[in-house]
């Protein structure tokens, strides 16, 4: 019988904390890519901008400015949905509790 080595409970705790932020990177990565280009798209839009402008781009980049907040917006939730464990499926036939 070999005897219990203090090393191994840690070895074993770090592998456990590894295992639970791992689902923090599942994430696709090109949900990360789309955002970086949402983000470029709306550098360029405001820097399009003509302050002195009577009615710049008639509203129109300020609506698009707005609706690429609200798609970056939803890019986080698809990225949380995405790192959220699923649930466990119930067999064929099984009733709910």
């Amino acid at each position: 019988m070999s005897a219990f080595h203090p090393l191994s409970a840690i070895a074993g705790l770090v592998g456990i904390a590894a295992l639970n932020a791992a689902p923090a990177q599942a994430a696709d990565a090109r949900l990360d890519d789309a955002n970086a280009h949402l983000v470029k798209a709306e550098e360029l839009l405001k820097a399009a901008e003509d302050p002195g402008a009577e009615r710049p781009f008639d509203g129109h980049a300020a609506t698009a400015i707005r609706l690429l907040q609200q798609a970056q917006a939803q890019i986080d939730l698809a990225k949380k949905a995405a790192d959220m464990p699923k649930p466990a499926r119930r067999p064929r036939g099984q009733r709910r509790p």
